[in-house]
């Protein structure tokens, strides 16, 4: 995966618009769901690096492991987790 994903349609439906930031196995970009009759929603986009490699089941499972208790949970103060998804390079999640 590069670092430049910046006009690229993720998923079907997330348009990146920058980059944000990045850790240890992610990257952070903020994106535009875009939707039916012209519908658009802001979202932070996270994006694993690179899979096709061994570990893509233990970075799924960690995807999913971060994901599903903040899916649960409804806060001000918590991001809220609308999508998770694959595609061939890379696992991500839309919050």
């Amino acid at each position: 995966m590069s670092a430049g994903l910046e006009g690229a349609l993720i998923g079907g439906r997330y348009r990146v618009l920058r980059f944000l930031g990045k850790g240890g196995m992610a990257r952070v970009y903020l994106a535009v769901a875009e939707g039916v009759a012209g519908f658009e929603k802001l979202v932070a986009l996270k994006v694993t690096h690179a899979a096709g490699k061994d570990d893509d089941r233990t970075v799924m499972e960690m995807f999913l492991e971060e994901a599903r208790p903040s899916a649960q949970l409804s806060h001000a103060n918590v991001a809220q987790i609308y999508d998770l998804g694959q595609s061939d390079d890379f696992f991500y999640i839309a919050m």
